[in-house]
């Protein structure tokens, strides 16, 4: 699961651990504690830090949609196909296509997130 705070900062110009660091800093905290200790050590070093919440994204309402999506497409087309209105069938398969992209990438992204 990705940490639920994050505090970034910009390094000075003039700050030798830019030549390390680079421009920006970003360093993840799991915990309040974790969190204060990380923007306590960048401003030690001159940076000046900004905290960020992570806001959690609804996979799953995103996963059932496209499975809804999925399923009225195969409808769709079975009846296209019924019908013979093959390019309405055709048009079904393409959005039944995409929809399973779409359905792998929110899976991947629900398996990172626990």
């Amino acid at each position: 699961m990705h940490a639920p705070y994050t505090a970034t900062g910009t390094v000075p110009q003039d700050s030798p651990l830019r030549a390390i660091a680079g421009r920006t800093v970003t360093a993840p905290a799991e915990t309040l504690e974790d969190l204060l200790r990380r923007v306590t050590e960048m401003r030690k070093a001159g940076v000046t830090p900004v905290v960020q919440v992570a806001r959690p994204v609804r996979w799953l309402w995103i996963a059932g949609a496209l499975t809804g999506t999925t399923v009225i497409a195969v409808a769709g087309g079975v009846i296209a196909i019924v019908v013979e209105q093959y390019e309405l069938a055709w048009t079904a398969a393409g959005a039944m296509l995409l929809a399973v992209v779409g359905i792998y990438a929110v899976l991947s992204h629900m398996e990172l997130e626990r």
